[in-house]
């Protein structure tokens, strides 16, 4: 298995997490230990890296750890310490993503642009739950807007949906079609 030199960008609640991390100002060896703080809804959860032998660090989540991270998006930190110095060395974002087979019944995995799309499209064509008709758009209800409305936000929503799918694609090493078809009269 290639490890990866930073975080994963998202891994699954419940898988085992590695990455490895080359600082050659800051080896190991010299007694430097690195550390990642990770931040979501106020829990903090850290990885603290052991030494690879080979000069670099090596970060592990393991399965049984990752399983008690929430679902979301979390910030993190790296950063660096030596006896009473330390050094911040980077911050991004992970996203942390459902385990299904740990997920009880009923588990949503729709984005918050595919559930509000669902609802514009439910209300067009006048099948709309009361819950997807309570859905809010720029501060209005799916349910109070007019018909040229839902139409404008939903071709938003729809065009936003279609960057997430792309998204998903690329990360899958999926091929993406951005064609653009024009009709002339």
């Amino acid at each position: 298995m290639t490890l990866n030199n930073s975080i994963p960008a998202s891994f699954i609640a419940g898988d085992t997490v590695k990455w490895l991390r080359d600082l050659p100002d800051y080896p190991p060896s010299d007694g430097w230990e690195l550390t990642y703080s990770l931040v979501k809804d106020g829990a903090r959860k850290e990885v603290t890296a052991t030494n690879n032998g080979d000069g670099k660090f090596l970060l592990t989540i393991s399965a049984t750890d990752s399983a008690d991270y929430t679902a979301g998006d979390y910030a993190w930190q790296e950063y660096v310490t030596k006896d009473d110095e330390r050094y911040s060395l980077g911050f991004g974002r992970a996203t942390v993503k459902t385990n299904f087979a740990a997920a009880e019944n009923g588990i949503e995995v729709r984005s918050h642009v595919k559930k509000t799309l669902d609802a514009l499209e439910a209300m067009l064509e006048r099948k709309a739950s009361r819950d997807q008709m309570s859905v809010s758009v720029n501060g209005r209800s799916v349910g109070a807007m007019s018909p040229a409305d839902l139409i404008k936000w939903r071709d938003l929503y729809r065009a936003e949906y279609k960057r997430e799918l792309n998204a998903e694609k690329l990360v899958n090493g999926m091929g993406v079609s951005n064609k653009i078809l024009v009709r002339f009269r």
